[in-house]
């Protein structure tokens, strides 16, 4: 994804910058206990594909599980929480529809919440402070908090979002991280979260309106870097 620079933001250049995102679909199911799941029932009840492959486990406690396979996707269950985790790429993985296959494989779950939280990392090129100076000087106007006592504050951004389909919490916090040549870059992080409660007694209601939460995912997904983007332009 090509991100362009607001005019009045002059980093060094030339530019070099990472873009990465992924996606994490939460449920929250009161009776849910981690034990039940295990790589023999999510291809038995066909909520992966059969040719996926696992990693070498290695978080095995009693209640908490991963799975993390050899393309990526990533299954984390708690107690009373399972969640769904991949990235956004070329290689497109049909999230939703294995979400989907989850709940239809596990009806007897009273499930009580869906979360889509998408995050995207930006690096920006520069010096520690650049994502820092570009949430002030886009975001803020000069004030006394950004130096107070000459100390700078580490800087999150929380807005909240009520959209057609939804609400939207998103957070913009200015941080660092490691590359693949192990070199320490300053970027954006974005975090955001779209979540919806409901408490239906009967089987066939909470399926219905899990299905009807995932079928809205790429509305969800575009608004999230919709916002973004914005940030990126003038």
């Amino acid at each position: 994804m090509n991100i362009i620079l607001p005019s009045k933001f002059e980093p060094q250049k030339p530019y070099r910058i990472q873009d990465f995102q992924e996606i994490t679909i939460g449920l929250l199911a009161v009776n849910f206990q981690p034990s039940i799941i295990t790589e023999k029932t999510l291809q038995q009840k066909q909520i992966i594909p059969q040719d996926w492959q696992l990693k070498p486990q290695k978080v095995v406690k009693p209640n908490l599980r991963q799975f993390l396979f050899k393309n990526g996707f990533k299954i984390e269950t708690q107690l009373g929480k399972i969640y769904f985790n991949t990235t956004i790429n070329q290689r497109k993985i049909p999230i939703c529809q294995i979400v989907k296959n989850f709940v239809s494989s596990f009806p007897q779950l009273i499930y009580s919440k869906v979360e889509i939280l998408p995050t995207r990392l930006i690096s920006l090129p520069g010096d520690d402070n650049v994502a820092r100076d570009f949430i002030i000087n886009n975001l803020f106007l000069q004030r006394e908090w950004q130096n107070f006592q000459n100390v700078q504050p580490k800087i999150q951004v929380q807005f909240y979002y009520q959209l057609q389909k939804g609400s939207l919490n998103l957070k913009i916090t200015d941080v660092k991280f490691s590359n693949s040549q192990k070199i320490i870059k300053p970027a954006l992080l974005f975090k955001g979260a779209f979540s919806e409660g409901f408490n239906f007694n009967y089987k066939t209601k909470r399926k219905k309106k899990i299905e009807t939460i995932l079928d809205n995912y790429d509305y969800y997904l575009a608004s999230f870097n919709k916002i973004i983007n914005s940030l990126f332009n003038d």
